[in-house]
């Protein structure tokens, strides 16, 4: 198995999404074997990604080094945008999580990426060029143990 192969960013990106999901649905979802998921998931926990109990994905130990959360005011918030918008949230992988809130912004995102290049680049074009947005406020995470990732 690859280290951080394709297929082991997938399931742990769900999992950041939806951590009670089973390796059945997994395996239906990427079109492999329910097997190759349960022995993936068991190399991933021994490798310390991820954790069972707590059900947390370690996203750093998969590369993703950067972590932003986003506040995004919505152009129009009838039912059809709000549902068009969220449709756009649920396709895009790095959006590991997102929230309609109330105050200051419609909605908080929380994204996770390789290289804050890809902030930048993918983020500003998928979501904020969707032609849904008008205004928004970009908070990037600073890890627990101080250290901050790498510009490149």
């Amino acid at each position: 198995m690859a280290e951080h192969d394709a297929l082991n960013e997938n399931i742990l990106l769900r999992l950041a999404r939806n951590s009670r999901l089973s390796a059945a649905a997994l395996a239906r979802e990427f079109d492999v074997h329910p097997a190759t998921v349960v022995r993936r998931l068991q190399q991933l926990r021994e490798r310390g990604v991820f954790d069972p109990v707590s059900q947390k994905v370690n996203l750093r130990a998969l590369g993703f080094d950067v972590e932003a959360f986003i506040g995004i005011s919505l152009i129009e918030q009838s039912e059809r945008a709000l549902h068009q918008f969220e449709a756009l949230l649920e396709s895009l992988p790095a959006v590991i999580e997102y929230d309609m809130v109330q105050g200051r912004f419609d909605y908080i995102v929380r994204i996770a990426l390789k290289r804050h290049a890809d902030l930048q680049g993918k983020m500003v074009r998928e979501i904020l060029g969707s032609g849904f947005v008008e205004k928004s406020e970009t908070w990037i995470k600073v890890p627990r143990d101080g250290t901050r990732a790498q510009a490149v």
